[in-house]
């Protein structure tokens, strides 16, 4: 559900069961027009990681391996300003539709990270993934990795076709 997740840890892993248990076709996440905002309390945290980990299930709660796409915004911030480091997981894969991702953590850092071999990131025609705070990285590791839009980081960017990696991002 879009809204806004306030991080009261430096390190956090959040569980979402998507509401499409249909158990078929692409995952609509984040629908157009839609803004998920993830953000620090201001009195404790300075900086935050999250792993948003998307599981999808079918109608009678089983694990399913189906493709999640994000049509609408992502935005990260630290006490009101560009900041923190947001990243997913889907073990089907990930779809940033041609409106998704417009401000991708408003510069700030994320992460796209499928699991299973036939999995795939995929980048659709139009999409736009910034991260424009010197020294933000994107990184998308996945067994493909399909780049149709516009990736802008100030800082570095990672393509990582591969069903197992490691990477050191500092």
């Amino acid at each position: 559900t879009p809204g806004t997740v306030v991080l009261r840890d430096a390190q956090t892993v959040i569980n979402w069961r998507p509401a499409d248990t249909s158990g078929s076709g692409v995952i609509d996440f984040l629908p157009a027009g839609q803004t998920q905002t993830f953000t620090n309390e201001v009195s404790g945290v300075s900086d935050f990681t999250v792993l948003n980990r998307i599981l999808p299930v079918d109608g009678n709660g089983v694990a399913v391996s189906r493709i999640v796409a994000f049509n609408g915004t992502v935005q990260s911030q630290i006490n009101g300003n560009t900041g923190g480091k947001v990243w997913f997981y889907a073990p089907g894969g990930i779809i940033a539709g041609a409106n998704g991702f417009p401000d991708v953590a408003n510069g700030g850092t994320l992460h796209f990270l499928p699991s299973q071999s036939a999995s795939a990131v995929e980048i659709r025609p139009n999409a736009r993934i910034t991260a424009l705070s010197p020294g933000s990285y994107v990184a998308l590791v996945a067994p493909r990795v399909v780049q149709g839009g516009t990736v802008q980081v100030n800082g570095s960017a990672a393509y990582v076709a591969a069903e197992a990696a490691d990477i050191t991002i500092n």
